[in-house]
């Protein structure tokens, strides 16, 4: 049911609330020895959510009670951090509420309606833009909560929100759901079509079919242009080389020579581009999109990219996972065709050889530009 609880409402009315995320051991059962014991081997704390209103202000608090050691005295140490605080009708919150947090923190405002709501789904629920109106009442099932996010972040209208919803619960963040509104000829078509395209059990046809979706609709949002994601598998590689060409001759000049690493990685038969111009003639000789889709993230140290001239000719990309471990992404002939499974093998035994010193030099990259 709809409510119409203000954001004032709920801050006068506010209990003083606890709830334990984890739980340490009961120090005050233990004796001396048994914590200095336990001290030893891991740290020890208890780690709650605290829902507190006061005067005309609300908090939830993040505390942590850890167990703390100096020389020989042992002692309980307590540390608050801010999560969430409203006063008045304004709200401020963290960017980002830790994810283990979400279920007590929707708990405490009386949100029953996100109980089995899939994870991806509530991790929405609690953005800063989209809170105040959850704990308000002004969203309060998935369906609200889904156009919510729709009009207010994506700025799209007279979507389908099951659709919508089930791409958010699979998707998410794979494709640009802004580039597919305002590049796409319809929106709500070319989500079942992506859909469609990811529920394809043969992994290697639908890795292959999304990865030339997404590189088909970044072409035409660098050249404003509309596209229709229900083309045939044909027509989307005849378009995305189509644009792939464009994209290119309107700014062939001026690429740079200069080395982006200072040292190579390389083998016989297979050579590391080291330069944006080697980038860019690899993309125009290949006819694929290495140069136009992938050089932001090469000279920023997270890909790096390699052409194979035998068993055949092809171009090599390697990026690296969320811990900065180089892994193999694709390996494309010309216009993206196949390579054999003979030469995929090879590719993947140059990259397991190569690993430690592709990462070390996308790590020395990322750590001279200060990124991370």
């Amino acid at each position: 049911m709809k409510r119409t609880t203000t954001l004032k409402e709920i801050i006068r009315s506010a209990d003083h609330r606890i709830a334990v995320i984890e739980e340490g051991p009961d120090f005050d059962a233990m004796s001396d020895v048994e914590i200095r014991i336990a001290l030893s081997r891991r740290r020890l704390e208890r780690v709650c959510l605290e829902l507190a209103g006061r005067e005309e202000k609300l908090f939830v608090n993040e505390v942590v009670y850890r167990m703390a050691r100096t020389g020989n005295r042992i002692y309980k140490k307590r540390e608050i951090r801010n999560l969430i605080y409203a006063s008045g009708n304004s709200i401020r919150m963290k960017d980002h509420v830790p994810f283990i947090y979400i279920d007590q923190i929707l708990s405490m405002f009386g949100i029953e309606w996100t109980r089995d709501m899939n994870d991806r789904l509530k991790e929405w629920a609690v953005r800063p833009s989209i809170f105040k109106a959850v704990i308000t009442g002004r969203i309060y099932n998935e369906e609200t909560l889904v156009k919510r996010i729709a009009s207010q972040i994506y700025r799209i209208k007279n979507v389908e929100w099951k659709v919508l919803r089930r791409y958010l619960c699979t998707m998410y963040p794979y494709f640009s759901l802004y580039d597919i509104n305002v590049f796409t000829k319809d929106f709500t078509s070319s989500l079942r079509v992506i859909l469609e395209a990811n529920e394809d059990q043969d992994y290697i046809r639908r890795s292959e079919r999304l990865e030339l979706i997404r590189d088909t609709l970044q072409n035409a949002a660098v050249l404003s242009r509309v596209i229709n994601l229900k083309w045939s598998e044909k027509r989307m590689r005849n378009e995305h080389i189509r644009m792939v060409k464009e994209i290119i001759s309107l700014d062939e000049k001026g690429k740079s020579e200069e080395p982006i690493y200072g040292q190579t990685v390389e083998e016989e038969h297979i050579s590391m581009l080291n330069s944006e111009k080697e980038v860019f003639l690899e993309g125009v000789s290949m006819s694929h999109c290495i140069y136009t889709n992938y050089y932001s993230r090469i000279k920023q140290g997270f890909y790096m990219a390699f052409h194979m001239t035998a068993p055949e000719e092809c171009t090599i990309g390697v990026a690296v996972d969320g811990e900065g471990n180089p892994y193999l992404h694709q390996a494309y002939g010309i216009r993206n065709a196949r390579c054999e499974e003979t030469t995929y093998q090879m590719i993947r035994e140059f990259v397991d050889r190569r690993r430690e010193a592709i990462a070390g030099l996308l790590g020395e990259k990322r750590t001279a530009l200060g990124v991370s």
